[in-house]
């Protein structure tokens, strides 16, 4: 598969659109920010963060979440490179990693 630099770059400007709406409509609400990575790294801390954050008891939880693409982005993205020359000095450049 390949992605397009317009592609791309329109993608990350929506992602950081919609989360700022977001942040926007929630913005006289206490809010927990989580991270993907932090969740894959570490689930059951961060399945006890948002239960403490809830004010629920903390308790094991069941979750049938896989990853979705295992692949390392070089295998996914046939014009990687390409991509990475593009963002590598930006500060996108975390998401090539």
């Amino acid at each position: 598969m390949s992605v397009s630099e317009e592609e791309l770059f329109g993608a990350i400007i929506g992602a950081g659109q919609n989360a700022a709406h977001y942040h926007d409509l929630f913005r006289d609400h206490q809010l927990l920010t989580l991270f993907y990575e932090d969740l894959v790294e570490n689930r059951e801390e961060v399945f006890r963060q948002v239960q403490e954050f809830l004010g629920v008891e903390p308790g094991p939880l069941e979750v049938a979440l896989r990853k979705q693409n295992p692949e390392p982005l070089p295998e996914l993205l046939s014009n990687y490179d390409e991509l990475l020359a593009e963002y590598r000095y930006s500060k996108h450049a975390w998401m090539f990693r």
